[in-house]
């Protein structure tokens, strides 16, 4: 599910702003990594695969208002909150698109950016290699994706423990263990060919302000419903009530921090 259209379709309907908010917080760190000091001056051609509800490509145009941002997503629903977000941003063209099947000539892009979208192709590598593709050599591609230390896990795996269930490695979803280690991440840029490998750490907070805004993410996150795939209807409520309990315990006054580090990736096409 969560690796298709569909399910991120379903998840459009419950985004929040806190969730919105934090993952910003990691956009604006790939973006101040990736773009080079001549960026604002120049008219540049710039692609964000899987942009989700925008965090990254909105404050990217407001930076960059001579470049061309072309948004792109495989979810309908998803494209079309970008574009209400955008409706009055110029340089913003968004676009419903599959990231291993990139709808435009080789070497357009000056830059490109992804944040936290690789580890949910199907096909890791075509999605590494379509962006290798389509950027200009010399054009540089910025991205980021979670390690081994998210809130999510930390939560899940006591959760899972409280239920007598051994969870998977790290109490991760398995699509985040495609990139969440420094290793996997150089051996796909590699086996792309991109060049100047670039990786830095960056932990930061989730403000969690309510309960039940946390628990929307547990309960509608394609990656969550694929790891509750085999629970019957009572083991899913049972999770559930877990849960809710797990988070009042940890975090009895509101709003409280969650903390979660993510690799912020980036690479150069030679």
């Amino acid at each position: 599910m969560e690796t298709t259209p569909e399910g991120w379709d379903m998840t459009a309907s419950s985004i929040n702003k806190g969730l919105e908010d934090f993952t910003t917080k990691f956009a604006l760190r790939v973006i101040e990594q990736t773009l080079d000091e001549s960026a604002k001056e120049l008219p540049l051609n710039i692609l964000e695969v899987c942009a989700g509800s925008g965090v990254l490509s909105l404050p990217l145009s407001q930076l960059l208002p001579r470049s061309h941002i072309i948004s792109t997503d495989f979810a309908p629903k998803l494209v079309e909150i970008i574009q209400h977000k955008a409706r009055d941003v110029k340089n913003i063209e968004a676009k419903v698109m599959d990231g291993q099947n990139l709808e435009f000539p080789d070497s357009s892009f000056d830059y490109l950016f992804n944040n936290f979208g690789v580890f949910f192709f199907p096909d890791i590598n075509k999605g590494f290699h379509e962006m290798y593709r389509v950027l200009k050599p010399g054009g540089k591609a910025g991205f980021s994706t979670w390690s081994d230390k998210i809130f999510p896990a930390a939560i899940i795996q006591s959760v899972f423990s409280k239920l007598g269930i051994v969870p998977s490695p790290n109490a991760l979803p398995p699509v985040i263990t495609k990139t969440n280690t420094l290793e996997k991440i150089t051996e796909l840029l590699n086996d792309a060919r991109f060049v100047d490998l670039n990786t830095a750490l960056h932990e930061d907070f989730y403000t969690l302000e309510d309960y039940s805004q946390l628990m929307g993410f547990f309960l509608n996150n394609p990656a969550m419903i694929s790891m509750l795939g085999n629970f019957s209807p009572e083991r899913k409520k049972e999770f559930e009530n877990v849960t809710l309990d797990l988070l009042k315990s940890r975090c009895p006054l509101l709003p409280a921090q969650l903390y979660s580090t993510a690799f912020i990736v980036t690479a150069t096409k030679k």
